[in-house]
């Protein structure tokens, strides 16, 4: 079994981060070591279901043939009547036949009992895998797993629902909430200049397409940096059509993949941190799970609030093969915003779509507005697929509602 969950990029050789990468290769060892325990049960469990079905059969031939031989010793020395009735002279002669043994009935032996389910007595000694909090807890952890494929093909997840419950219902709420925040002025949206791969017709070597997971680092970056509370639409602009196409091409060139390919944002982070344009004692954590649930969202608010309660963060959030990135910041009345910024073409404003950026007055109204915009990328067939099942851990590769943040603090 490939452990292709253990981050292979050069920066992981650091001496820095060696018990890190000690720690994942060991879980991961652990529980494929568990993973070959429990199929070796299960092909021994297999093999005697196997061997006793087929020992079964071999008694339910044997007494069939033994049922068709005693018929045909019947048919043999049956009584030949006369036609006025009375048995004939040889018959007569025929000793009384033996009753059929009785392990021979027109009800066949029952079958054996079912097979009882593999036992795990020989693993229980060892330790549980990790979970999926606890591998998300792995400050260099990947995010190529959380692709998800096409819904409409996917298999139900074992776990179903134990209520009836639509999500297009809360969906609805959230757009609703949304709206009556706009009109109150708690959020804002602004559109920008331009989007990614908005240059890639006019000068290829500004081309940003597919290029969200170093778009949104690299405005985090300069947020952090930056002297006052934030950054201006013109440094975001800057970065997705000046800023981001060179580094794209670079990352893409050193992990071998064809231009405009997708790239998991920690392989991103680990190019910047490479290139000293992110520092690894600004990284505050890493979390995820499942965005339509308040507790599994509660651990990155409560990385965005900080516990020295920094007044500048960021952090990009993986979600839906999409990253955006947050922007935390405290003007200097005291008040907290957080930006939302899309870097993709949306159609959310007047105009033509473009880029845009979202600004929340306070946590409580950037919760609503993650929820919003959570709940406009899914899809019929995602929609579909999460009424039908609940939350997995087991399936969260392919679960819709699947999410990845990274928390940068100033």
């Amino acid at each position: 079994m490939a452990m292709c969950s253990i981050p292979k990029h050069e920066y992981y050789l650091s001496p820095a981060h060696l018990a890190d990468k000690n720690k994942s290769i060991r879980k991961s060892t652990e529980v494929i070591g568990i993973l070959e325990k429990v199929v070796a049960g299960m092909d021994r469990e297999e093999e005697e279901r196997d061997r006793q079905q087929k020992k079964y059969a071999e008694r339910l031939a044997a007494e069939e043939v033994s049922k068709e031989r005693f018929d045909a010793d019947l048919a043999m020395q049956g009584v030949h009547s006369m036609p006025n009735g009375v048995p004939s002279p040889a018959a007569l002669s025929v000793p009384p036949a033996t009753p059929a043994p009785t392990h021979i009935s027109a009800a066949l032996a029952p079958p054996p009992p079912p097979f009882p389910p593999p036992s795990f007595k020989d693993i229980s000694s060892e330790p549980s895998p990790p979970s999926y909090f606890e591998a998300m807890a792995s400050v260099n952890g990947s995010t190529g797993n959380f692709i998800a494929p096409e819904y409409s093909n996917l298999p139900p997840s074992p776990m179903r629902k134990t209520k009836s419950f639509a999500v297009k219902e809360l969906i609805d709420i959230y757009m609703m909430e949304f709206s009556d925040l706009k009109r109150k002025g708690k959020i804002a949206i602004y559109p920008l200049g331009t989007h990614q791969g908005k240059m890639r017709e006019y000068n290829p070597m500004r081309d940003s397409t597919n290029g969200c997971a170093v778009i949104a680092p690299l405005i985090s970056i300069h947020h952090m940096r930056s002297g006052g509370p934030g950054i201006s639409d013109d440094v975001i602009e800057r970065v997705i059509d000046d800023e981001a196409p060179p580094i794209l091409r670079q990352v893409r060139q050193k992990l071998g993949l064809r231009s405009e390919a997708l790239i998991v944002p920690s392989d991103v982070h680990d190019y910047l941190v490479d290139e000293k344009l992110l520092k690894q004692d600004q990284f505050v954590g890493v979390c995820g799970g499942n965005i339509l649930d308040t507790e599994h969202l509660s651990s990155f608010y409560n990385l965005l609030e900080g516990k020295e309660s920094v007044s500048k963060m960021a952090a990009t959030l993986f979600f839906r093969e999409h990253v955006v990135c947050i922007l935390k910041m405290t003007r200097s009345n005291g008040e907290v915003c957080y930006d939302l910024v899309d870097s993709m073409p949306r159609d959310v404003v007047r105009g033509p779509p473009t880029a845009v950026r979202i600004r929340c007055k306070g946590l409580a109204t950037f919760k609503n507005a993650l929820f919003w915009y959570a709940s406009k990328k899914f899809t019929e067939d995602n929609c579909n697929y999460i009424d039908l099942n609940d939350w997995d851990e087991m399936m969260c590769e392919f679960d819709p509602r699947v999410f990845q943040a990274f928390v940068w603090k100033a």
